[in-house]
């Protein structure tokens, strides 16, 4: 019979009072008085070999050197190898990917670390990833590797927030290696539709609805982005999640915050993973969480080391940050659904945009040619926008619509970046738009636009640098774009736009700046279709371009 039951061993010892001292001492030590055996974390073996030696020499030289107890050092020793390739920077591993791009080091141990677990028949993995290092790419990767073992497109189930399902599109459209159907699910999608593809993509917030729908799907892979949506075990969509996972074959959960506030926040995720391991909330809460009403944490070092040898992969920005370039860009499409109205405007004026698009590369084409002077260029730049756009306020007031309706996706995104960031700025261009982003966080942000006078402006930047309940800075792309130094955060959003990839780049350049120790990431935020979806994407083409030119040793 195993001597190991739940990661622990028991042993029995005569009275010392002493000796029971110091071992109440160590970490995860429990004393059961009705069978007056002494539970012990199998990971502590030779730390307790030690205590124990002064007053009881021949056990503790059992503990060490006894068949009996081989068991345990093997799962020590196996554990320790698990923790060491969880921090894993690379993997020597093949994995399929699409041509002409790479994983970086790092996501190969990632996707190795799960694709193991995945081999092993566990249940599970939780990759823990700080903000911005590619959670979503080492899950996509993952479903690449186990695809020629499955012989067929694995069934997957995608649960993510509302503001990043139009993400999750673009990217599977990126780096699946094979291409696959997929449907993304708004309210009112027929619940039928969801058993034709072999990816779906949902929200958390209307899981509920589409449950009798999924129950019976046969799921290979079910994904949990954001996974510390789950942390209150007594949601409706988190008992929702936890039956999904019962009936799927390996569940992802990516996060980089596993834990937002207390470590019981984790024990709706590990349950997830293995509710066998995590079946009761009450052993969790008094082994981790400082008893049952949870509002404490106690032995973090053998929580973090438990989750590190069985299910946690999870790397921070300053372990990988040499493989990290100084700006990471990301363009997250928002559903176009609920965007109809404002769309069919700006639909009127999309091919207009295209053509002048078009013609503006020509004329930064010539440009670089050296064909052009700077002068000549503006003038043939200002012609092109009065000559091609037409009334450009009329393009402009739609494009403001459209902001202000999206307004309510932009709190959301926000929201979910401040569980893993401490401040993050916000740029936009019109003042009610700014004002409604800043409404939503109230008491929590500070604003700068044009019209506010010098020391109004200094106060707000002040209180973003220095005062650690201020968490947003909402501000101008013209009033705060330039000048100012906002190194505090690294985290930038915009939720409106400027055409210019100057403009943008000097935007972003108040995080990204000296006294910036991190890499910055910035995030723009877009309807799917729109005049800006479009213009956003050339720009953020053109702005690799410029930063390749610039930076290149």
């Amino acid at each position: 019979m195993s001597i190991i039951h739940y990661g622990s061993f028991g042993i029995k010892l005569q009275y010392n009072a002493r000796c029971f001292f110091l071992l109440q001492q160590i970490s995860g030590v429990r004393y059961c008085p009705t069978t007056q055996t002494w539970w012990i974390p199998v990971m502590r073996l030779y730390e307790v070999a030690d205590i124990i030696k002064p007053f009881f020499p021949n056990v503790a030289d059992r503990l060490r050197t006894s068949p009996r107890f081989q068991e345990a050092r093997d799962y020590i020793q196996e554990k320790q190898e698990t923790i060491k390739k969880s921090s894993i920077i690379k993997a020597d591993i093949e994995i399929p990917k699409p041509s002409g791009m790479d994983y970086k080091n790092y996501q190969y141990g990632g996707i190795s670390f799960a694709y193991d677990l995945w081999k092993a028949k566990k249940h599970g993995v939780l990759i823990g990833d700080d903000m911005g290092l590619g959670k979503t790419i080492q899950a996509l990767g993952f479903l690449n590797k186990i695809r020629p073992d499955l012989g067929r497109a694995p069934k997957v189930l995608i649960v993510c927030p509302a503001s990043i399902k139009m993400n999750w599109l673009r990217e599977a459209r990126k780096w699946l290696v094979t291409p696959t159907s997929m449907i993304v699910v708004e309210s009112g999608i027929p619940a039928q539709a969801i058993q034709h593809h072999n990816i779906c993509i949902i929200n958390y917030d209307i899981l509920t609805k589409y449950e009798k729908t999924i129950i019976p799907i046969d799921w290979d892979v079910i994904i949990y982005d954001e996974a510390h949506y789950m942390k209150n075990d007594k949601a409706k969509r988190s008992r929702a999640c936890n039956i999904f996972s019962k009936l799927s074959d390996f569940v992802i959960l990516l996060t980089g915050t596993p834990i937002t506030n207390k470590p019981i926040d984790l024990w709706h995720q590990l349950n997830v993973i293995d509710w066998d391991m995590f079946k009761s909330r009450t052993v969790f809460a008094n082994q981790f969480c400082g008893g049952i009403q949870c509002d404490g944490a106690t032995n973090l070092g053998e929580l973090q080391e438990m989750l590190r040898s069985t299910y946690m992969v999870r790397r921070m920005k300053e372990d990988v940050l040499t493989e990290l370039p100084p700006k990471v860009r990301q363009i997250v499409e928002i559903s176009k659904k609920g965007f109809e109205r404002v769309l069919n405007e700006e639909s009127k004026y999309l091919d207009t945009v295209k053509r002048y698009e078009a013609q503006m590369s020509e004329l930064e084409a010539t440009r670089r040619l050296n064909k052009m002077t700077e002068e000549e260029f503006k003038r043939e730049t200002q012609k092109l926008r009065t000559g091609k756009l037409g009334d450009m306020g009329e393009i402009a007031r739609i494009r403001h619509q459209t902001a202000l309706a999206k307004v309510p996706k932009v709190i959301e995104f926000v929201t979910d970046v401040l569980e893993n960031r401490d401040k993050v700025i916000v740029f936009a261009h019109h003042r009610d738009v700014i004002e409604q982003v800043a409404g939503a966080f109230k008491g929590q942000s500070v604003t700068l636009y044009g019209g506010m006078s010098t020391g109004e402006k200094d106060a707000a930047v002040q209180a973003f640098l220095h005062n650690p309940k201020i968490k947003v800075f909402v501000a101008s792309i013209v009033a705060a774009g330039v000048g100012l130094t906002l190194t505090v955060s690294d985290t930038v959003v915009f939720c409106e736009e400027a055409w210019n990839p100057s403009d943008v780049s000097q935007a972003e350049d108040r995080a990204h700046r000296i006294g910036q120790e991190n890499t910055v990431f910035v995030y723009h935020l877009v309807v799917e279709g729109s005049i800006d979806a479009f213009m956003m994407n050339k720009i953020v083409a053109k702005q690799e371009i410029i930063d390749a030119s610039v930076n290149t040793n």
